[in-house]
């Protein structure tokens, strides 16, 4: 699919509390599908609306440094017993199918950039109420590509 906007700087974007449905890698680039978007600061140079709105339909592509994604690794979270909890790690293969199943989606909350390096705290979420999960993503990336098509006015923060 074909974007109008294509943005690397992150300075005007925001993925908290955005819920991404599927996630691909092909050629070295890690996309995430955001069905409802993300979000476009009120200081956005092209956000006219002065608020803090959400997108339509967009896509983040996270480009690996390492493109078979070997270096993505994947944290997920069970709480066995307060304040201990279980982790678990996943490669990238695994974590992409499932997250590719219907009724699952991941929420971005806050992503931590480094000059090469991120770690994307998030939650997991499953068809039932009960299996939702905190995660964490650690990717080696060059380079964040956010892409979309038009701010929807109606979806403020």
């Amino acid at each position: 699919m074909e974007y109008l906007h294509k943005e690397t700087s992150e300075e005007y974007l925001s993925l908290h509390d955005c819920r991404a449905d599927r996630v691909e890698l092909k050629d070295g680039v890690l996309s995430f599908r955001f069905p409802e978007g993300f979000w476009v600061l009120a200081s956005h140079p092209e956000n006219p609306t002065g608020k803090t709105v959400r997108t339509d339909a967009a896509r983040v592509d996270y480009v690996l440094r390492d493109p078979d994604g070997d270096d993505v690794s994947v944290d997920v979270f069970t709480g066995l017993k307060y304040p201990f909890a279980l982790r678990r790690t996943y490669d990238l293969a695994p974590f992409m199918e499932m997250l590719n199943r219907p009724e699952w989606e991941l929420e971005f909350l806050y992503q931590y950039p480094d000059y090469w390096n991120r770690i994307v705290e998030c939650w997991l979420w499953m068809p039932k109420r009960t299996r939702h999960k905190e995660c964490q993503l650690k990717l080696d990336v060059s380079e964040v590509i956010y892409h979309w098509n038009s701010l929807r006015p109606d979806e403020e923060w």
